[in-house]
Formats: structure tokens, sequence, C-alpha cells
């Protein structure tokens, strides 16, 4: 019988990895792709910035944008990966749907357009779903997994195509925009902005000035693809196809988040399937259990009398994760992975946690 994990794969063409900042979504994204390559499908991780040991286990030394088969792989399916390029997912963007050269000279050069596909709030989000909405039009792979942002909470990465969507609504371009004509409230309100512009010219110089309503043109070129787009990645997100999976650690706080994305998720739309607890306080087996019992050994002894004063300290957490675990578990798997005692180096280091996510997902019903 199939595990949870290995049921979410099969089911779905895209699994979606989300959470705050620092939880292990990344190494989570990979082990779950390194699980559907061997179960014989072809998949794609897309990562966001991965860390350096787990970008050399996938093959990613030089953060390529584009798709690696990821090496000394031998499963019956195939890795593949490629790693979100924000910058570059934007350039090409612009480029494809701004077809005069000397206009997508200007607007490559634009400082505006520089902080827009950069460092603007929300931007790396939206790439990263319009990097996910490219590669799942190609239908190369039979299954995408995305591993999101490290945002600091994880609801930003579902906020971020609405607002790129408001940045490049027609009630904010036109008022940077030039009127051919004007009359009553409108001549009175380009009067109005006629006055902000020349002390915006005053303050910042004419270059900047021009810079800002070359801007905007290019905005007022790329809003109709830009609100199409937006409402397609919706409509992906949304699909049957498509699940999420939460991930968050052994900590009071980062659970209670989850639980505030979950009801997100769901108030939205959204299909959430899984929540892993990464780093959990490990438990011991049944076996291991009654080893301890029976074993008279002082030695041993110490050993579960030092376990016993760590789960102790750990009460606050096992406390949270039993109430998370109680109150979902009939509407999701809740999954616990175990805190390693190493760093993941290698590919076998990312098959080991999927070995553990197989294991620990439970067969399915």
């Amino acid at each position: 019988m199939d595990s949870q994990i290995d049921v979410l794969i099969r089911k779905h063409k895209i699994l979606i990895c989300a959470g705050s900042g620092g939880v292990g979504k990344t190494t989570m994204a990979a082990s779950i792709g390194v699980r559907a390559a061997q179960l014989g499908l072809r998949v794609l991780v897309l990562t966001i910035d991965p860390a350096k040991r787990l970008a050399t286990s996938l093959g990613l030394t030089n953060l390529a944008s584009e798709e690696i088969l990821v090496p000394n792989q031998n499963f019956k399916g195939q890795l593949w990966a490629a790693v979100v390029d924000s910058k570059k997912i934007f350039d090409e963007f612009v480029m494809s749907h701004i077809h005069d050269p000397e206009e997508r000279e200007k607007v490559l050069k634009n400082r505006l357009y520089d902080q827009l596909s950069t460092t603007l709030n929300g931007s790396q989000e939206y790439t990263a779903l319009e990097k996910l909405y490219q590669v799942s039009q190609n239908k190369n792979y039979d299954l995408i997994v995305l591993d999101t942002p490290p945002s600091q909470h994880a609801v930003d990465f579902l906020r971020a195509p609405q607002k790129m969507y408001s940045l490049f609504q027609n009630a904010i371009v036109k008022w940077f925009l030039p009127q051919t004509k004007a009359s009553g409230f409108r001549g009175l309100l380009d009067r109005s902005t006629k006055m902000v512009f020349q002390t915006l010219e005053t303050l910042t110089g004419s270059a900047f000035l021009e810079e800002l309503r070359e801007f905007f043109f290019v905005i007022k070129s790329l809003q109709a693809v830009v609100q199409e787009h937006s409402a397609e990645i919706h409509r992906i997100l949304t699909g049957v196809n498509t699940t999420f999976i939460a991930v968050t650690s052994f900590d009071a706080i980062k659970i209670s988040e989850a639980k505030i994305f979950q009801k997100m998720l769901m108030s939205n739309g959204y299909s959430l399937s899984m929540v892993i607890i990464n780093r959990s306080f490990p438990e011991w087996t049944q076996s291991e259990t009654e080893y301890l019992e029976k074993d008279t050994d002082s030695r041993v002894q110490r050993l579960k009398s030092y376990y016993q004063d760590l789960k102790s300290y750990y009460t606050q957490h096992q406390c949270a994760f039993e109430d998370f675990y109680n109150e979902f578990k009939n509407e999701f798997e809740v999954v616990r992975i175990p805190d390693f005692d190493q760093d993941i180096y290698s590919l076998q280091s990312i098959e080991k946690i999927a070995e553990e996510l197989v294991t620990r997902s439970g067969a399915s019903s």
C-alpha cells in the first residue's frame, strides 16, 4: 500500500512546499523530488537560493536558472532541478512582450525597473510563480515541485500576484501618464498632478522624472499580459492538479504560524494535503522503548534519563504539536521528520530524508 506522500506525488502535477523562512522547505522539496524520481516520474524541482551544500547535492553549483539533470542519480525516473532567478525571469518577460528593441533597452536600463525586478517586496514570489507558469505550459515533466521563497510569513507568497496585479492597475498607471484631453474634475486632477511632478523635478532632477514616466509607460504596455498571467497563475494554484505541502519546524511559534497559513489556504480555495513538522524531537520506536524497559545496564538507564530530561525541555513544543495534530489530523496528513545529526551534503542524504517521508507519512486508507 502506498504511503501518503506517494499518493500525493502520483495524484498531482504540481506540489508547492510553503512555509516561513528557515524551516527546511528547500530540503523537503528536494526530498519529495527524489521520491517522485524513485517512483519513475520525470520531475523538476524549482528552488529559490538553496544552501550551498544542497545546491551542490542537486548539481546547481553555478545556480543555473536552466533545468539541469541532477548528476549521480540512479532512479527509475529522472530528477531535474533549476534555480528561480528573479531578475532573469523579469527580463525575459519584458523582452518577450516589448517588441521594439530600443524600448526594451530603455526598460532594462531603467533604475525603477531594476528595483521592480530585484528588490521590490513580492517580486521574488511573483517570479517564482511566473516560472511555475512557464514550466507548466511545456508538459516536459510529470511533476513539478516548487520551493517557495524564504518569506518571513508563508502568506506573503500567496499575496504576491495580488501585489503585482495592483501595481499594474489602470488607476495607478494613468496618474503618472500624460492625458491628451482633460476637462472638469479630470482637468483639475491633471493640474494638481502637474504640480506634483514639478515638485518632484525640483527635488530629484528631470532625469529621474523621465525614468519615472518611462517606467509607467512600460507598465502600461505590459498591463494586459500581467493581468492575464496573474489570473492564470491563480487558476493553476487552485486547480485539482495542484496541492500545497506546508513545512514548519518543531517550535510553538512556527506551528502557530502554520495554523494561520492553513486557514488562509482553505479560505481562499487552495488545497492543503500535508503539513511536515521538520526537525522535530525524535521519538523512540516501540521496540526501542521495550528494550530500554528490560535492560538494566546503568549506561542505558542514564541514556534513558537524559532522553527524558530533553523531552521535558521540549514540553511546550510537544504540546503545541499535539494540539495542532489533534485539531487537523482528520483534514490532512501531519508528518514529523526528526532532526538529523548531520547536514545535507549529498544526494544520498536527500534520499535518506525521502525515506523518512515515506516511512512517517503513513499508509493511504
